[in-house]
């Protein structure tokens, strides 16, 4: 058992119980690759790398709204309902989605000149926004254009309140209590902030 990708699975439109346990998935955006599966009533994934990501239950309950049962383990009301305000943000949430973006462009477009800036004829260096929706592999795509061009591409760190686990700690994420984040949004610190699911996240304006 070798597989690490559900491409195969696409198409296969009337697939009613699937079973890939002890496999090599990974990358929790594989979990995309089962929408069309939408018949599927009974999935096991247990055993893959995948299987300890944050919010990979919940994504799976998302995608696949006629599971029933999921790595042997029947899924209640609550945890459907627990899927769909993670992974379906409310109207505050998007219009706080919003204005972040709208900070962000705003602070990029108002360039500080000062007598210690050198002249130059060379282009500023592009600032690259992923976005959409939570969990659709925008960390992903970051890790690997970082992975493939270390010279040319620097992926930001953001800080966030999120409590990291210690087998899962990614490069990108600085965790700090809440008191601290709140002493940072005062201090004016951050390019901008939001919260998702419960946390803050910002980017401070040392990482441009």
């Amino acid at each position: 058992n070798k597989l690490s990708s559900l491409t195969p699975f696409q198409e296969l439109f009337s697939l009613k119980k699937l079973d890939i346990s002890y496999n090599c998935v990974v990358e929790l955006s594989e979990v995309n690759n089962l929408k069309s599966v939408s018949k599927c009533y009974e999935l096991n994934i247990s055993g893959n790398p995948v299987c300890s990501s944050i919010g990979y239950r919940e994504l799976i309950i998302y995608v696949l709204p006629n599971l029933r049962v999921l790595d042997s383990v029947p899924i209640n009301c609550s945890e459907r309902v627990a899927a769909k305000m993670l992974l379906e943000p409310d109207i505050f949430t998007s219009a706080q989605h919003l204005r972040a973006k709208i900070e962000l462009w705003n602070q990029l477009a108002c360039p500080e000149i000062n007598n210690e800036t050198v002249p130059s004829d060379e282009p500023p260096v592009p600032l690259v926004v992923l976005v959409g929706s939570f969990m659709n592999g925008k960390e992903d795509i970051a890790e690997k254009l970082t992975f493939k061009f270390p010279d040319q591409i620097y992926r930001c760190k953001k800080c966030t309140t999120l409590p990291l686990e210690k087998n899962y700690s990614p490069d990108n994420l600085i965790s700090v209590p809440i008191d601290e984040f709140n002493t940072m949004i005062k201090a004016g610190r951050f390019i901008f902030y939001y919260k998702e699911v419960g946390y803050f996240f910002g980017v401070c304006q040392d990482e441009l």
